[in-house]
């Protein structure tokens, strides 16, 4: 991985920097979503704002269950230290809420310079969190990384110009061919930063 060019590494958070055992096949079933669907989109195009309430409220106590559960993936605490040791700017975008947010990363002490959840900017794959970072810090998007572990991170990546990065899990095989990097571990990446 050539990252000489890198000025920011931004960080999905489920499934990237932790593993909250969310089961979004559950969550879809709870809140009588056809099977397969994106969440947070089907949830938009509803009309009725009592039921849009109650599926906000199903899909935080789903969340907030997986912080209670949640671990840190390996390599995380390192890995942000050889970022921050190199000067780049430190960024999480994520679709979870703000508050499941700000739970998860005080639970494992991680920092970030710039965090966005669902309420901060459009949810991805929509680039905008990645573009308000970008000019906040005064970069260009191609000079930044983006990794995660799911499609919507890829395209969010691409909208945005930006670099994307595959952490691979045992479901997201299929998706590296669509990843400019792909990463086993992070120990990799760490290594190319020392």
């Amino acid at each position: 991985m050539n990252i000489k060019y890198l000025q920011a590494i931004v960080f999905d958070l489920d499934g990237t920097l932790v593993d909250s055992r969310l089961d979004f096949d559950k969550m879809r079933s709870d809140l009588g979503f056809p099977p397969g669907v994106p969440i947070l989109e089907h949830l938009s195009l509803q009309k009725d704002e009592n039921y849009k309430k109650e599926c906000h409220k199903i899909i935080f106590e789903h969340e907030e269950r997986g912080v209670d559960v949640a671990t840190l993936m390996p390599g995380v605490p390192k890995l942000l230290q050889a970022i921050k040791s190199k000067g780049l700017k430190t960024g999480l975008l994520t679709r979870n809420n703000s508050h499941v947010t700000k739970l998860t990363l005080e639970k494992f002490k991680l920092s970030f310079d710039m965090v966005f959840s669902r309420e901060d900017c459009k949810p991805k794959p929509h680039p905008e969190g990645l573009l308000l970072m970008a000019k906040s810090w005064k970069v260009k998007t191609e000079n930044m990384l983006y990794i995660g572990d799911f499609q919507f991170d890829l395209e969010t990546a691409k909208n945005a110009n930006a670099k994307s990065c595959l952490y691979l899990n045992s479901y997201n095989h299929g998706l590296k061919a669509k990843a400019d990097y792909v990463l086993e571990s992070y120990e990799a990446l760490i290594r190319n930063l020392s």
